[in-house]
């Protein structure tokens, strides 16, 4: 049925099996399962083809009407990044960490750090930061940002 070539793209996709993976969604796809243009759009991601991830992801929003997936905003906010289109992706990091959706929460939170850097807003990136950190201890790489923009904040 219709789900199974969708399942089974799914399946493909987390194997690592892009080609496989493809070709199911793509035929779901066909078949009116709009959910499998966000995986085909992560595929071109994969493959740095952000222009193509750019459209794919923007013809799931077109076809779903409603983005519930924080993937998607992050995902999105990465193709943008690649445009240097730096507020737009912040936008969409904002938006992404506004649902109930978790799932790319750690993403979203780094990118949004990064993004306030990109536009020299630097206070909101080393607040962006603390929380993050917070969030995240573990995270070396970021306890080291902090304390960079902690000499960068308030100029």
């Amino acid at each position: 049925d219709d789900v199974s070539s969708y399942k089974a793209g799914v399946l493909e996709y987390l194997r690592g099996n892009s080609d496989k993976a493809k070709e199911y969604l793509n035929t779901a796809y066909a078949k009116g399962i709009f959910e499998s243009s966000y995986y085909l759009a992560k595929l071109a991601m994969a493959e740095n083809d952000f222009n193509g991830a750019k459209s794919l992801f923007e013809k799931y929003e077109q076809d779903t009407g409603k983005v519930t997936i924080s993937g998607w905003y992050d995902g999105m906010a990465d193709c943008l990044m690649k445009e240097e289109k730096y507020e737009d992706a912040l936008n969409y990091v904002v938006k992404g960490l506004a649902l109930e959706d978790i799932s790319a929460m750690k993403q979203l939170m780094f990118k949004k750090v990064v993004l306030y850097e990109k536009i020299t807003d630097y206070d909101k990136a080393y607040e962006a930061g603390l929380e993050y950190t917070r969030l995240y201890p573990e995270d070396k790489k970021m306890a080291r940002e902090v304390i960079f923009l902690s000499t960068r904040k308030g100029k």
